[in-house]
């Protein structure tokens, strides 16, 4: 008769867990993550309304279709890619006036001014097809909530 060899619950539970959680945990090699691309997108997007300021952001659902899991069709899909590759997360509109005297005043509205943004989190660069796609363009990247803000007021404070 053969006797089965016995085993506590603890030690199955051990079993189910090995390879799972690493022993050691190299700090060195941990980089700080910051605060997420979308987060910061939402938070200056919201800043924007609250201003009163137009703004242009491709929406995600776009880039999505170019999933390779979607059943979006394969000539859109190179279509949508080549098209987006390297866009700005964020262009903001302000339109230019002037004033004509005379016996009455006029506001006439001569055409815009735009400023370009690219958001990243802290220690991330710009992709080659976003630094390619900006050229001679004027493009600014901030890499927090608060450089971006400084940065659409001192924009505004311009004129």
């Amino acid at each position: 008769m053969q006797r089965r060899k016995t085993t506590s619950k603890k030690d199955g539970w051990m079993k189910n867990l090995k390879g799972t959680i690493p022993r050691k945990v190299n700090m060195k090699k941990l980089k700080p993550v910051g605060i997420p691309e979308a987060s910061i997108q939402q938070q200056v997007e919201a800043f924007l309304q609250l201003k009163g300021l137009k703004y242009f952001h491709c929406p995600d659902a776009i880039y999505q279709m170019c999933a390779p899991f979607s059943k979006t069709p394969i000539h859109v899909k190179k279509i949508i890619s080549e098209s987006l590759k390297g866009l700005p997360d964020l262009i903001i509109f302000k339109r230019k006036t002037y004033k004509i005297a005379g016996d009455e005043i006029y506001t006439k509205s001569v055409g815009g001014d735009y400023l370009m943004i690219e958001l990243k989190k802290k220690n991330s660069k710009a992709r080659q097809s976003q630094v390619k796609w900006h050229g001679e363009l004027p493009m600014n990247v901030c890499d927090s909530v608060e450089s971006a803000i400084n940065l659409i007021r001192a924009w505004e404070a311009e004129g």
